[in-house]
């Protein structure tokens, strides 16, 4: 699909993100919310299969005073938690018109 650009700032929470107020739950809640996610026991990150168009989010910002400049996706096990650990912060961009 096409791409969009949002805006969020919390404290308090605002910008043209569809879902402020959760998004800055999520991070509130979160210690490292953008860190890599290391590959567990088995020593690497399971692939997923490609039954679904790749989602992509792309992160610029500044997070609890520093810069913040990455990309997230859902190619393997490692990037889907990494993904799932930003929770609402993608998923209602996802579903935004």
């Amino acid at each position: 699909g096409p791409s969009r650009d949002y805006t969020l700032t919390c404290e308090p929470a605002a910008g043209t993100h569809p879902a402020a107020e959760g998004a800055c739950r999520d991070l509130a809640e979160r210690i490292h919310p953008f860190r890599p996610v290391r590959p567990g026991i088995s020593g690497a990150c399971q692939a997923r299969s490609a039954q679904h168009e790749p989602q992509v989010a792309r992160v610029d910002g500044i997070y609890l005073d520093r810069p913040v400049h990455t990309i997230l996706h859902q190619a393997d096990s490692c990037e889907l938690t990494r993904w799932h650990r930003v929770g609402r912060l993608v998923a209602a961009l996802l579903s935004a018109p």
